[in-house]
């Protein structure tokens, strides 16, 4: 497959399973102050309406697997000062706030500094988060 078919490929996924993202920064005390270490970005994926959906059932593992491909697309590729994490969760559903009655499932992007974690964000983080913002975009996903 090639990048084009592959970001079409992608890029329809989203949208059928209108798949968003939210960022929210990442905290940790630091002298009894909290302080901005870095992001976590979440994309959040839903279940057909009325799929009757458990957690880590198989139709949660396949969006995970898909919801995966695209977050691993979305992430630069090169090697950075800033430290990104992708936490693949346990079995979790949440009520969807994109589809009233139906489930999501989530996968976290986390931005932080790979040497240093308590210091402060930097143009790094802003950037490694800027790119992240733009890529989802391109594939047509919404923040939240």
């Amino acid at each position: 497959m090639d990048e084009m078919e592959d970001f079409e490929r992608l890029r329809d996924s989203a949208r059928r399973h209108h798949v968003h993202f939210e960022v929210q920064p990442e905290l940790t005390p630091v002298r009894d102050v909290l302080t901005q270490v870095g992001y976590q970005v979440r994309v959040w994926t839903v279940h057909d309406k009325g799929a009757h959906a458990m957690p880590g059932c198989g139709k949660c593992r396949e969006l995970l697997a898909e919801l995966d491909r695209i977050v691993q697309w979305a992430v630069p590729a090169e090697d950075r000062p800033t430290r990104i994490e992708i936490e693949r969760p346990g079995a979790a559903l949440y009520d969807s706030s994109e589809v009233p009655g139906s489930d999501e499932v989530a996968l976290t992007i986390r931005l932080t500094h790979r040497e240093a974690y308590a210091s402060p964000i930097d143009a790094c983080e802003r950037r490694c988060l800027q790119q992240i913002r733009e890529r989802l975009r391109w594939l047509g996903i919404p923040e939240r």
